[in-house]
């Protein structure tokens, strides 16, 4: 059984007796989900997404963000089936659904992502992602003062 530590609100949770919370099954999935796909990418873990703020392009930032997750997901479930002491109620067995919706601004995407454990129960993650707004204002002065860059 592979059991760890609770997080609520960003921060350790603790129950009505000051003990902390320990999770398991599909909580410690929901949990580890979380926690994966608010890291920011670190290459040598190997964890963590790009979706960040001067990350995302944006000319094709729909297809990078679903990508992201998916690499994130099978990071995850690979660690999952690596690990011993996991359970099937808390080893993702597959992505259920995964949409990317542009915003009306068109600078920011929402997602929603629910995988499905071994045992057939859902967690889910959902977020706004910004892109960083492209600007040319360095092309226009450039060719209003009629010099070339």
């Amino acid at each position: 059984m592979s059991v760890t530590i609770g997080v609520r609100n960003g921060d350790w949770d603790f129950d009505t007796y000051g003990s902390m919370v320990r999770i398991q099954g599909p909580d410690k999935c929901s949990q580890d989900l979380a926690e994966i796909l608010l890291s920011t990418y670190n290459p040598a873990t190997n964890r963590g997404t790009n979706i960040t703020p001067g990350f995302v392009p944006p000319i094709g930032a729909k297809a990078f963000i679903a990508a992201e997750l998916t690499q994130a997901v099978e990071t995850l479930e690979s660690l999952q089936h690596a690990d011993i002491a996991s359970t099937a109620d808390e080893r993702i067995a597959d992505i259920d659904t995964l949409t990317v919706t542009a915003m009306p601004d068109k600078t920011s995407f929402k997602y929603y992502l629910a995988v499905k454990t071994e045992t057939g129960n859902i967690a889910y993650s959902s977020s706004r992602v910004q892109i960083r707004k492209m600007s040319f204002g360095q092309l226009s002065q450039g060719f209003s003062q009629g010099t070339q860059s």
